[in-house]
Formats: structure tokens, C-alpha cells, sequence
């Protein structure tokens, strides 16, 4: 039906408003989304600036599957923030238009299919398997990283099992760094 709608929009080149709340369709179907909470306007942008440019902490953990880790900010430079997860340390990009400093309270948002098990591409995480389940095309591996948990997907032919320590890797430039003053906290400790 989405190729459908596209198709026919596309032909008459009539422009169409469309609300949904399926993400998906509405990323395939838009030229243009607007994303809304309580009635406000949050972000407008294109279907790929949504996903990879979130501008709030809202639109950053609603469109897309992501998953998030809150922490401490130890360094900030030149809109690169280094914090403090549960002992370890993660590099991120702060979200345009934000201000940090150090010692504030953060949260790094990233997209479940930006991890990679071992390598090095920049961060490293480790952390414990709690759940894996084969869907496919990926493995969703929840992991606990210290006192939190954070959800990636793998490669599916990764043999993981539950209890077992996993290093999980991720660029600086796919994690997204939010101050959390002002956000309800408690959903990201």
C-alpha cells in the first residue's frame, strides 16, 4: 500500500499531509516529516536528517530503533564530549545547539545497528549478555553494560550466549550526546 500511496502522489505531484505514528512508514513515505509530541513541533526535516540528526532527546530516541546510556560529562571540546558510563568512558558528538560542561549529567543515544561485537572503531564498551534473540538478519543482544543496559544488533552469526562478557564497539560520530537537565532523568538512569 506505501508503494501505492507514493506512486499515486507522485503521479498527480499533488502534495499530500500524512500523520501516522508508524515511523517506519512515515520515513518511506515522506519528503519531509515533522515530528510532534504533546502538540509541539519538535523537529522538521528530511526522512534521513530525522534519523541521523536528531535535534532533541525526544526525536533522538523515537525515530528509529536506538538505545541510550546516561552518564557523566569528563571532557568537552570543540563539540565533542567524553563521559563517564558506569566506569567506563564513551566519545560522542554533542547535539547542536546544546551546552554541556563537565560534570554535568548526559545521555549518549545511539542507533542499535551502529555496534559492532570486538573490533575497535573508536569506542569500546564491555559489558555482560543478558538476552539474545536470533531475528534473522541481525541478533538483538540486550547487554548490561554496569547498571544499565543498552540493546544492539548484531551480526547473526556471532555465537553469543547469556552470561557472557561482550565487547561492543561504536564510532564517536554515532552517538549522540543530550544534557539531561530538563528531561524527565529518571527514564535514562
Amino acid at each position: 500500500m506505501r508503494g501505492e500511496i507514493k506512486r499515486i502522489q507522485s503521479t498527480l505531484k499533488v502534495t499530500a499531509i500524512y500523520m501516522t505514528h508508524d515511523q517506519e512508514e512515515a520515513m518511506s513515505l515522506a519528503d519531509c516529516i515533522a515530528v510532534m509530541n504533546k502538540g509541539r513541533v519538535l523537529q522538521v526535516g528530511t526522512p534521513r536528517e530525522i534519523y541521523s540528526k536528531p535535534s532533541n532527546l525526544f526525536v533522538a530516541t523515537f525515530i528509529g530503533r536506538s538505545t541510550h546510556l546516561a552518564g557523566t560529562a569528563v571532557e568537552v571540546a570543540e563539540g565533542r564530549v567524553c563521559l563517564r558510563v558506569d566506569g567506563q568512558l564513551l566519545e560522542g558528538s554533542l547535539a547542536p545547539g546544546y551546552k554541556v560542561s563537565a560534570g554535568d549529567k548526559v545521555a549518549a543515544i545511539m542507533k542499535t545497528e551502529d555496534f559492532t561485537a570486538g573490533g575497535d572503531v573508536g569506542n569500546s564498551l564491555e559489558g555482560e549478555v543478558e538476552v539474545l534473540m536470533f531475528i534473522g538478519m541481525f541478533n538483538q543482544v540486550r547487554v548490561r553494560v554496569g547498571e544499565q543496559k543498552l540493546t544492539a544488533l548484531l551480526d547473526p552469526s556471532l555465537e553469543l550466549t547469556p552470561g557472557q562478557r561482550v565487547k561492543l564497539s561504536i564510532r564517536p560520530s554515532d552517538v549522540h550526546v543530550f544534557p539531561l537537565t530538563g528531561w524527565e532523568e529518571e527514564e535514562f538512569a
